[in-house]
């Protein structure tokens, strides 16, 4: 199961009434993990140059 799935799984768990711990314990996921937000790419300009160029 992928780290995003869980995400929604913990929120569906919490949203039916069980607290966000005992959410994450029965997911198997820790707490930092659960709050991970993925910053934006600034590299995308650069990348496709790259790729471009090979």
């Amino acid at each position: 199961m992928t780290a995003p799935a869980r995400r929604e799984l913990v929120r569906h768990l919490v949203g039916k009434g069980l607290s966000e711990r005992r959410s994450l314990a029965v997911v198997r996921m820790s707490a930092s993990a659960y709050r991970y937000a993925p910053r934006p790419d600034r590299n995308v300009e650069l990348r496709a140059r790259i790729l471009a160029l090979a």
